[in-house]
This record gives structure tokens, C-alpha cells and sequence, in this order.
């Protein structure tokens, strides 16, 4: 009779270790799937953020180069042309294609492009129709980056407006007239006149008669 209650007991005993070791072993592998769930999600909330800097970081870089370029912004092809911006002493300069930027081991790949924009006769911003406003520029950001194999993107959008004007000064109309539309750079020509004689002393205009 002993005997055969040591024997239960054993199985007994066996069965509880087999059944703990079962719990233990759901237990453990559920805190697994939530740590790294947790890994993961951190990693990509980390990435989020890493691209948004990134993304804000080149808008601000748009901002300035418009404020001292707004022509170097208009004329740039808006084609759908990936445009990033190259840093050129104390300033930046347009360069076609998409920059590369490695942090953290991620690489996140960026670049811009722009948008003529148009506004209705409230002087609001329309998608269609309405007149090309030359003092306002839509400019798009994208960011990639891929973690764990799938591809991640996000993108920024703001709208460039021109500030100030840069303004030259014209002294020698020697060269005569025939210069038509707006320019970028001075120099000695104008556009048509009557009665005037520009081929004096360079910095004066003589009204004939006068």
C-alpha cells in the first residue's frame, strides 16, 4: 500500500514539473514577443523622429537659400526633378538627385521637389486654374529609411515665399536700347527711349534739348 502511494506520489510530482515547465516556457516566450515588440517600436518611433529632424532640417535649408536666391528657387525645373541642397562655403547650392545620410547604421535617403502655385482672385491658394503666383513656391521633403527590410517614408510640406527683393543699382547706359524683360544681372543697356542720349559720361542719361 505504501509502495504504491510513492509510486503516485512520483507521477504525481513529474507531472507538476512537466506542467510548470510548460508555463514557465508560454510565460517566457510571451515577455520575449513583448520586449521586442517594445525594441521594435522604439526602434521605429527613434527612426520617425531621425527623419522628421532630417526633413525639417532641409525645409530650413530651402527657407535661406530662397531668402538669398528667390530666381535660384523659381527657375528650377519642376518636372518632378529630386533636388537636394549642397552646402558651397557660407551658402547652398541646387544639386539634382537624392542625398544619402547615414545615422545610427540607417541610412535615410532625402530630397525635395517643387510646385509653381496659383491663387484665384481672393488671393487664395487654388490646385487648379487660377494665376501663377512668382512669389510663392511649393516645396515637397521626402525621407526614406528601411528597417528590418520594409521600407519607410515620410513627408514635409511647406510653402516658400518671397521676402525682399534684391535691388541693383544701373550707372552706364552706353550700350543703348533693346533690352527687353527682367534681368538678374546689371548692365549698360535699356530698354527703349525718345529723345535720350546715353553715350556720355557713363552714370548720367542727357535729355536732348536739355
Amino acid at each position: 500500500m505504501l509502495k504504491a502511494l510513492f509510486k503516485n506520489s512520483k507521477g504525481q510530482s513529474l507531472i507538476e514539473i512537466l506542467i510548470g515547465i510548460t508555463i514557465a516556457g508560454m510565460l517566457i516566450s510571451g515577455a520575449v514577443l513583448t520586449i521586442t515588440a517594445s525594441l521594435r517600436s522604439s526602434v521605429q518611433n527613434k527612426n520617425i523622429q531621425t527623419a522628421t529632424s532630417l526633413g525639417q532640417e532641409l525645409l530650413d535649408k530651402a527657407s535661406v537659400f530662397s531668402e538669398g536666391s528667390w530666381l535660384g528657387v523659381y527657375n528650377l525645373d519642376k518636372s518632378l526633378t529630386e533636388y537636394y541642397l549642397a552646402t558651397s562655403g557660407p551658402s547652398f547650392v541646387t544639386s539634382i538627385g537624392m542625398e544619402t545620410i547615414e545615422l545610427d547604421g540607417v541610412s535615410f535617403v532625402r530630397y525635395f521637389i517643387l510646385d509653381n502655385v496659383s491663387r484665384d482672385s481672393d488671393g487664395n491658394i487654388v490646385t487648379s486654374g487660377g494665376t501663377d503666383d512668382p512669389s510663392t513656391q511649393k516645396i515637397t521633403v521626402f525621407v526614406f529609411w528601411s528597417e528590418g527590410g520594409d521600407a519607410s517614408n515620410s513627408t514635409f510640406v511647406k510653402y516658400l515665399t518671397r521676402g525682399r527683393n534684391l535691388v541693383f543699382r544701373q550707372t552706364d547706359w552706353s550700350g543703348g536700347s533693346g533690352q527687353t524683360g527682367p534681368i538678374t544681372v546689371p548692365n549698360s543697356r535699356y530698354d527703349t527711349a525718345t529723345d535720350i542720349d546715353a553715350t556720355g559720361q557713363p552714370g548720367s542719361i542727357k535729355v536732348m534739348g536739355f
